[in-house]
């Protein structure tokens, strides 16, 4: 067993020392995630949802592969509505302990790339992907109108430096409901101090399909899928700094003991994930519809959560006298996920 932090379909004004109030009429009951009081999520030293085993002393786990496919579990679960995005952040969160100075929006005055030559035209996904895969600094000219630029394909970040992306509250980066939008991957675990910061941006329509299907196995053994976690996001060995940006309609994989993290997942972050006047709505996954983590200390301040499902269901248990067969390293039993369901957790 494991506890990760799972953030679902929750209106948060903000966590870690602030207050605020709920929106009106969103429902908090149980399909509502909590988050430790902390911000820091424990855990038991089992593994990640990518097959690694990492242990509490902080050294880089070992793959135990691939697990045999026994079919096709479901994947596709539709796309959800993003709605209007608005304005991202809780419009009725107060932080009186103040945001921490690594919330404040980095400086982009020198830009490693910039993205367009001041057309919506000139912003492709060519350019983007140019610009992502180089790092540094990213920000965009796209005209004086906002813009969607259609993501092809997922957006690898280099892992070896920091990277801003600034979308200058203009740009919305769309996975169309069929890619996952970013990845950043490093075989390493908890060591990588190097930062993504994604800021004054929307991601909307990212979609992980899983592709490791849990062994076959008759119930109560865990059905579903090993992988296809963060539909806008997935990190490993990073830092992630979160800040006026929206997450809207992204998706994990439905079912699965440890997938999760509609919107983002974060495994093996050696300072965490930051999350600063922003916005996750109608994201979904098997656990945590929002945002994932393991092995990630999370903060959140003045964001606003809704909508968003853990769409999973049944238990995550360990018990060798109900599933003889090993699945990340346990006899794991639960039909399918543990649905974050909980309920909300309080401002303080």
């Amino acid at each position: 067993m494991r506890t990760t932090t799972a953030i679902g379909a929750v209106v948060l004004a903000c966590l870690a020392g602030c207050s605020g109030s709920d929106a009106p009429g969103d429902s908090t009951g149980d399909d509502a995630a909590t988050v430790d009081e902390t911000g820091t999520p424990t855990d038991t030293g089992t593994t990640p949802t990518d097959g690694t085993t990492p242990t509490d002393s902080g050294t880089s786990p070992t793959d135990t592969g691939t697990p045999t496919d026994s079919g096709t579990p479901p994947a596709d679960t539709g796309t959800p509505d993003t709605g209007p995005l608005g304005t991202a952040g809780n419009p009725d969160g107060s932080c009186k302990a103040g945001i921490p100075a690594g919330g404040t929006p980095a400086d982009v005055s020198k830009p490693t790339t910039v993205v367009g030559t001041g057309t919506a035209a000139s912003c492709t996904f060519a350019a983007l992907k140019t610009a992502v895969n180089a790092g540094g600094i990213v920000t965009f000219n796209c005209g004086a109108a906002p813009v969607t630029i259609l993501v092809t394909g997922t957006l690898d970040l280099p892992t070896t430096k920091s990277t801003v992306i600034d979308g200058g509250n203009k740009v919305t980066l769309d996975g169309g409901g069929t890619v996952q939008i970013l990845r950043w991957y490093s075989a390493d675990f908890r060591k990588n101090d190097n930062r993504l910061t994604l800021q004054h941006i929307n991601f909307v329509n990212g979609k992980t399909t899983p592709t490791k299907a849990i062994p076959k196995a008759p119930p109560p053994c865990s059905q579903g899928w090993n992988d296809g976690e963060g539909g806008a996001l997935y990190m490993r060995d990073g830092n992630l700094t979160v800040i006026d940006a929206i997450f809207a309609g992204n998706q994990g994989a439905p079912v699965g003991p440890d997938t999760g993290g509609g919107a983002i997942y974060v495994v093996g972050s050696k300072n965490g994930a930051l999350i600063v006047k922003s916005t996750f709505k109608n994201n979904k996954a098997a656990n945590a519809g929002a945002f994932g983590g393991l092995f990630c200390p999370l903060e959140i301040y003045d964001s606003l959560f809704t909508g968003n499902q853990g769409i999973g269901n049944g238990a995550n248990s360990d018990d060798a006298t109900k599933c003889s067969v090993i699945n990340n390293g346990q006899h794991q039993v639960g039909p399918a996920a543990t649905a974050a369901r909980s309920t909300a957790t309080a401002p303080r």
